[in-house]
C-alpha cells in the first residue's frame, strides 16, 4: 500500500535537528525526506536519513517527493529569519511545522504561529500566545497568558510566571526564572540560573539572582 504521510525537510544538521528526528519519528506522521545542512560549523551526528548540502536542494526535493512541510532548526534567530523568507519566497507552497513532543502539556486557548518546536514535558499554561519560529526545550513552565513573540529561543527547565511578555530574539537560558508580570524587551540575553524580579530593556545581558544588567 503506498504511503500517504506527508513529507518533511528538515533544514538545520545539529543537535537540535537529532532531537526534531526523534520527536517525528515518535508521532510518526511525516515521512523524512532529508536534512540539509546549511554549514553552522556544528558537529554533525550520524543518521538514516540523506543529508544534502545546499539549501537550494529544497526545490527538487519538493517536485521529486510528497512534500507540504519544513522544519527549520537552525539555533542563530536571525540566520533562522533568512532562512524563512528565502522559503517563504521560493517555495510559497511549502508549510512550516509546528513540532510539539507527545509528552507536551498546552493549554486551553494557547495560540502557536509558526515553525515552533516545543520540547518533552514542557507546559504552556491557559491563554499562551506563541508567535512565530521559537524553540521551547523541554521541562519548560509558561504560565498562563504569556506573550512570546517570534524566533524566541527557552532553555531547558526555565519557569515563567504568568502575564509575562518576552520580546523577538531574545534567549533565555536553562534553570532561569521570571516572576509574574514581567516585561523582556526584543534582543536579551537571559544567562542560565538568572532570576528576574523586574523588566529588562531591549537589547539587554542579563544574569544573577536577582538578576543584574549587565
Amino acid at each position: 500500500m503506498e504511503d500517504l504521510k506527508s513529507g518533511i525537510v528538515i533544514i538545520g544538521y545539529n543537535k537540535l535537528a537529532r532531537s526534531v528526528i526523534d520527536i517525528l519519528e515518535l508521532i510518526n506522521t511525516y515521512n523524512i525526506s532529508g536534512i540539509i545542512d546549511i554549514k553552522e560549523n556544528t558537529t554533525p551526528f550520524i543518521t538514516e536519513y540523506t543529508v544534502f548540502d545546499d539549501l537550494k536542494t529544497l526545490l527538487v526535493l519538493r517536485k521529486d517527493k510528497n512534500i507540504k512541510y519544513v522544519i527549520i532548526c537552525v539555533q542563530d534567530s536571525k540566520h533562522k529569519k533568512e532562512i524563512s523568507e528565502y522559503i517563504q519566497k521560493s517555495c510559497p507552497e511549502l508549510n512550516f511545522l509546528n513540532l510539539v513532543h507527545p509528552s507536551a502539556v498546552i493549554g486551553k486557548k494557547v495560540i502557536l504561529g509558526r515553525g515552533n518546536i516545543i520540547g518533552a514535558r514542557t507546559v504552556l499554561n491557559s491563554d499562551c500566545e506563541l508567535g512565530d519560529f521559537c524553540i521551547v526545550n523541554d521541562q519548560v513552565s509558561i504560565g498562563h497568558d504569556c506573550i512570546i513573540k517570534n524566533f524566541v529561543t527557552i532553555k531547558t527547565k526555565t519557569t515563567i510566571g504568568g502575564n509575562v511578555y518576552i520580546g523577538d530574539y531574545s534567549i533565555i537560558h536553562s534553570n532561569s526564572n521570571i516572576i509574574h508580570n514581567i516585561e523582556i524587551g526584543k534582543n536579551c540575553f537571559i544567562k542560565e540560573s538568572t532570576l528576574v524580579l523586574k523588566d529588562i530593556p531591549e537589547a539587554s545581558i542579563v544574569e544573577g539572582v536577582p538578576s543584574k544588567i549587565l
